[in-house]
């Protein structure tokens, strides 16, 4: 369970980066 949840956090965490850097480069 650890272990999902911690692959979980990472995952949502890329998909935030990714979003962000989307909107810089957008920006």
């Amino acid at each position: 369970l650890n272990s999902s949840y911690i692959t979980r956090q990472k995952r949502w965490e890329i998909s935030c980066k990714l979003q962000l850097t989307e909107r810089q480069v957008k920006v």
